[in-house]
C-alpha cells in the first residue's frame, strides 16, 4: 500500500531549529504534529494506517530563493509528527525504513509544499 500526503505551504522543522532551546524546539514540534494530522484527516478518505514496517519518503517543494536542508535535517520532527498521527507505528528501525529526500523548486511561490510517501514494507 502507497500513502501520499500533500501538505502545501509547509516544510518540516529542521534539526538545527530543534537543537538548543528546549521549549522552541517543542513547540516547532508541536505545531509540525497539528500539520501533518491535519493533513491526514484532509486525505482520510485515501489512507490507512501501517499494518507492517513503512518506508518514509519525502519530495519537498521549495519556493525561489529557498535553500535546500541536509538530508538528514527534516526526519526528526516529520518522524515524530507521522507517529502521532499514526501514519507511522513508530519509527525506530522495525517500524519505519528511512527513504529518500529529494527537493525541486517551485515556478510560483504558491506551488511549494512537502510531499509525504509512505510505502508498506512486507
Amino acid at each position: 500500500m502507497l500513502n501520499v500526503i500533500w501538505i502545501p505551504g509547509w516544510h518540516p522543522t529542521p534539526l538545527n531549529e530543534l537543537l538548543g532551546n528546549h521549549h522552541k524546539a517543542g513547540r516547532l514540534k508541536a505545531e509540525d504534529r497539528k500539520i501533518v494530522a491535519n493533513a491526514v484527516r484532509v486525505h482520510d478518505a485515501f489512507l490507512c494506517g501501517p499494518t507492517s514496517k513503512r518506508k518514509l519518503s519525502v519530495h519537498l517543494i521549495l519556493p525561489k530563493g529557498q535553500r535546500a536542508w541536509d538530508k538528514d535535517a527534516l526526519w526528526k520532527s516529520l518522524a515524530d509528527a507521522l507517529v502521532h498521527a499514526e501514519m507511522l507505528g513508530d519509527d525506530n528501525p522495525a517500524r519505519c525504513q528511512f527513504g529518500e529526500v529529494t527537493y525541486s523548486r517551485a515556478m510560483d511561490e504558491r506551488a511549494a509544499g512537502t510531499m509525504i510517501v509512505l510505502e508498506d514494507l512486507r
